[in-house]
């Protein structure tokens, strides 16, 4: 794994281990909540997906309507801030042509927008501990945004100054961007600002990006001594964010955080149907205060009786870019007028703790998935992403892209997006007539700031498939360039460059099924 930058060990075991002690022993004298995350079957187990109910409470909550619901995670100088996208991207340019049948297509000169670097997040908190063995692992990820303190634990704890303080020193560790929820259940506006004024104004860290309240569609049924529904959220939001704003007109605020907006066209079940009428009441409300539209999402498994296969999960990432971004920025012009910038606060395939099964969050299947989805993420231009989780015990689920001793194939899936660039240009597969009217290939290219030219492909299909490169339109600096490199996630690769022969520039090139390949041209 090509490092980003030369660290000494020691201190950043010490670091770790300091953070470590300090948070556990936060959490152990009143910090946290009571109690411990709900244990999962006994290892060993061939399948250990506990019933939504027994999920941790901090465990992501998207359950869908006819099941239980499943409840969902010192630096000396202020934050450098990577700002979202202020408007909406400017129109792609036009490519030269369009991929013909069995290639894969890339013109190097038409303009797509930018990769925010954002976009390449994951969520993390004081329940979720990061091991030792595992910190090099995720220090060399080039992460974005990190979502502080993930799931429902900010909306039942009230957040210590020394939580605050030490996710502000791990965030710099991991040369991430922090994101901040504040409480929004049984707290108020004032609580909010002190706590922002600790962060910004005392201590001086700069946090520029803050949320308020934690999937607030599922509030009804755990809060009871208000009424919970669209309207009291987006009013209480309001009052929130009207008084932070006012405290810190710098900060920008991400919400609403509904959880399972699945698109508005074609929708049948009943939470996602809900959770259209969420977001649109929060944007007829709040859409002059909301700096970033975010939204959660957790696919499967689709009721509590039914496991997720390979081809369920497979099939998935098309409702990102035919449905759920397009209508989310339908939805902001037809009640707010315009458009704005997209997050996607919290996202893995499954919202229970599914594990050792055919397409649950610890395998190939899922590493795949995310590869695909992100990518098309990335062409519809959302500015902020963060994956659950970071971390996670296999006893807690396992989300996360690290557990407690190794890493879960969906880290190598980060590990090659660490290597690819961020200003997008146009990149299309056609799948040959063999492959069916869909081809199961999707291509992503983009230049990286050392001039190479990057191109991610993706085969969710359970077969082969063989295209022609083509790259055209190189620039003259960048003229008789030639793949250099190659990276790939299989059943053969973690992650690793592929050795032997280089496909050639109008030459043959073949993904195995079921895999992320990442091409470097020099």
């Amino acid at each position: 794994m090509m490092m980003r930058r030369s660290k000494g060990m020691t201190l950043g075991v010490l670091t770790v281990l300091v953070i470590g002690v300090l948070v556990a022993l936060w959490v152990a004298f009143g910090g946290g909540r009571d109690g411990a995350p709900t244990e999962t079957a006994a290892a060993g187990a061939a399948t250990t997906t506990a019933p939504p109910e027994a999920a941790p409470t901090d465990a992501p909550a998207a359950a869908p309507p006819d099941a239980p619901t499943a409840t969902a995670a010192p630096t000396l100088e202020p934050t450098a801030t990577l700002a979202p996208t202020a408007e909406p991207t400017a129109e792609p340019e036009p490519p030269a042509r369009s991929a013909a049948e069995g290639e894969i297509y890339v013109d190097a000169s038409a303009a797509q927008g930018t990769l925010n670097p954002l976009a390449r997040g994951l969520t993390w908190g004081p329940l979720w501990p990061l091991s030792l063995d595992m910190t090099p692992l995720i220090e060399d990820l080039r992460l974005g945004v990190i979502s502080f303190p993930g799931g429902e634990y900010g909306d039942t704890t009230d957040l210590q100054t020394i939580a605050i303080d030490r996710f502000i020193e791990f965030s710099r560790q991991l040369e991430g961007e922090p994101l901040i929820h504040v409480r929004l259940p049984n707290s108020t506006p004032e609580k909010a600002v002190a706590m922002l004024n600790y962060t910004n104004k005392e201590k001086g860290y700069g946090v520029k990006y803050w949320a308020i309240g934690n999937e607030p569609n599922l509030y009804a049924p755990k809060y009871t001594d208000v009424p919970w529904d669209a309207a009291y959220f987006a009013a209480e939001w309001r009052r929130f964010a009207l008084a932070m704003k006012e405290a810190d007109p710098s900060i920008l605020l991400v919400g609403p955080e509904v959880t399972q907006f699945a698109g508005v066209t074609g929708i049948t079940r009943s939470d996602e149907l809900a959770a259209i009428e969420w977001m649109r009441t929060f944007l007829e409300v709040n859409g002059d205060l909301v700096d970033i539209v975010s939204i959660h999402r957790y696919p499967f498994p689709v009721d509590n009786f039914t496991e997720t296969t390979a081809a369920m999960l497979l099939a998935n990432p098309p409702e990102w870019d035919e449905k759920i971004i397009p209508d989310l920025r339908a939805l902001m012009v037809e009640t707010v007028g315009r458009e704005l910038p997209i997050a996607v606060t919290e996202i893995n395939s499954h919202w229970n703790r599914a594990q050792r099964q055919e397409a649950s969050p610890d395998t190939l299947v899922n590493a795949i998935w995310w590869g695909d989805v992100f990518m098309r993420m990335a062409r519809a231009g959302v500015d902020l992403v963060a994956y659950w989780s970071m971390t996670s015990r296999d006893d807690q689920g396992t989300w996360g892209i690290v557990g407690k001793y190794g890493s879960r194939p969906t880290y190598y899936t980060f590990a090659l997006y660490s290597r690819f660039g961020d200003d997008l240009v146009y990149a299309e597969a056609a799948g040959s007539d063999a492959a069916g009217p869909e081809s199961a290939t999707s291509a992503l290219a983009a230049w990286r700031d050392d001039g190479a030219l990057t191109v991610m492909l993706s085969n969710r299909g359970d077969e082969s498939e063989t295209f022609t490169l083509v790259v055209e339109n190189l620039p003259a600096a960048a003229a008789g360039a030639q793949v250099a490199e190659v990276w790939r996630l299989d059943a053969e690769h973690k992650g690793t460059a592929v050795e032997g022969d280089l496909p050639q520039l109008g030459g043959e090139i073949t993904l195995p099924p079921r895999s992320l390949t990442l091409l470097v041209l020099r």
